[in-house]
């Protein structure tokens, strides 16, 4: 709400709910608010320049009250208005007049001869007035925004903040990085951010057809299927009481309603239980027992950095030839069981990380990527040393090139104390066997016997 005084210049402080930071325009609707601002401004929009002196979040609706020192205030129509419609965004339907869907002749109509002539086309891509018009089947699948000059409905626009999108359009979005650029990512949408990895500006907005957040129902599941986002809502699991447990699924899975699954189970608990290392891993970060100021270091496929687990906390990145910018499924996991926030044995380690393509089967790419360890190793002082590399792989096998190369860098990190476990069958380094944890009683270790696989036969429909 908006407190202000017919004589608005004189007025020092007001309350209002915004989300912009310091020195930022705020532009309110006079009509809108209980009090007028003067005859001259009333039902027309203002832009008030104002400063930050305080703000609080409230926990209820996630909206932030901040108390502003007013620096000057003028009428909106001075100024250059963004809801001009040519140069309007918005998601996932158009920017401009440019619309989604349109076939490249219509492109072309909007433009005129003139600027029709004079087009820069790359790939798919036209490029015109500032935008990306990308065109597949004679259909306009994505328009990317370079200039300032077209903004959304709420003013925002390239080079505003990634913190001003964040809270204009909430936190349902992804955030990678991927050759070197940062994408904040709203599916559902219609969206996609590139950010300056620096001040974290945006510098590119695109706009794509919106994905809806709702998978379709499906008709039928087994044991053991991936039912990740997808819908279950519409089967009766009432009578299947060991199914659930059998399923591969996540936060995003829409489950039967309560009358229509198993007695007592709760897939939510499921999914919080499973962050639990077990063993009495957290009865030691209790102690304090946490790996902090521990370096270790890992050789997997390749990963993004900014998976909340591990954000952070991978000091150095090394790639030794993937050939690609994507991130694996396998990585990520032995780094958040590693150093994870919330599931990590070590939460307080840092991780030295080699991405390798394992899928090669060369074991010259983890050589390198140990080799790449002990260098990182010789520059660091004493008590700072990495101590142990984890390497989900048997690189020295019989199917593997180079092996030899494998087994010759494991003898130079021996010499400079950095302990290798990898899965070969060997008394020196690896694994002597694998042990099944036990979910039901997660602090046992009496229950994780090696070579004591569970039983996945079912008796029955689960």
């Amino acid at each position: 709400m908006v407190a202000l005084s017919p004589n608005i210049e004189k007025c020092t402080h007001f309350l209002v709910i915004v989300t912009t930071d310091c020195e930022q325009h705020v532009v309110i609707n006079a009509t809108a608010k209980r009090k007028l601002i003067t005859q001259s401004l009333l039902g027309k929009p203002v832009i008030i320049k104002a400063k930050v002196i305080s703000r609080n979040e409230h926990p209820r609706t996630k909206k932030t009250e901040i108390e502003l020192e007013i620096l000057s205030v003028r009428p909106l129509e001075k100024q250059k208005r963004h809801d001009n419609k040519s140069k309007i965004i918005i998601p996932g339907v158009r920017v401009g007049d440019y619309k989604l869907g349109m076939s490249k002749d219509d492109v072309l109509k909007i433009l005129g001869k003139t600027k029709a002539d004079s087009l820069r086309q790359v790939g798919n891509s036209i490029r015109v007035d500032g935008l990306g018009i990308s065109i597949i089947d004679d259909s306009v699948k994505e328009i990317t925004v370079f200039s300032t000059r077209y903004k959304f409905a709420n003013g925002l626009g390239v080079g505003d903040s990634k913190q001003e999108f964040v809270e204009a359009f909430g936190r349902q979005f992804q955030f990678t990085e991927d050759q070197g650029k940062l994408y904040l990512t709203y599916k559902a949408k219609g969206l996609e951010f590139i950010i300056h990895k620096k001040n974290r500006t945006v510098m590119e907005i695109s706009v794509t057809k919106k994905i809806s957040r709702l998978p379709e129902p499906i008709k039928s599941v087994k044991p053991y299927d991936d039912v990740r986002w997808k819908d279950l809502s519409k089967l009766d699991l009432s009578t299947r009481k060991k199914l659930i447990a059998t399923l591969t699924f996540n936060q995003k899975t829409v489950w039967p309603e309560q009358a229509k699954m198993p007695p007592g189970s709760d897939p939510n608990k499921i999914l919080t239980d499973a962050l639990n290392p077990g063993l009495g891993v957290r009865e030691l970060h209790q102690q304090g027992i946490t790996g902090e100021g521990v370096n270790v270091a890992i050789i997997d496929q390749p990963m993004y950095l900014v998976h909340p687990e591990f954000a952070g906390k991978i000091v150095a990145y090394h790639d030794t030839g993937c050939e690609t910018d994507e991130s694996s499924m396998h990585g990520p996991l032995v780094a958040s069981l590693l150093v994870g926030t919330n599931c990590g044995t070590a939460p307080g380690a840092r991780v030295y990380y080699a991405a390798v393509p394992s899928w090669k089967m060369d074991a010259a790419y983890y050589a390198k990527g140990l080799d790449w360890i002990i260098a990182q190793n010789e520059k660091l002082p004493e008590g700072e040393k990495i101590r142990v590399v984890s390497v989900s792989a048997s690189p020295n096998q019989s199917s593997w090139a180079n092996r030899q190369m494998w087994d010759r860098a494991c003898a130079r990190a021996e010499v400079d104390g950095i302990m290798v476990l990898d899965c070969t069958n060997s008394r020196r380094r690896g694994f002597i066997g694998r042990c099944w944890y036990n979910a039901r009683v997660p602090e046992s270790v009496a229950q994780c016997n090696p070579w004591a696989p569970p039983n996945r036969e079912f008796r029955g429909d689960p």
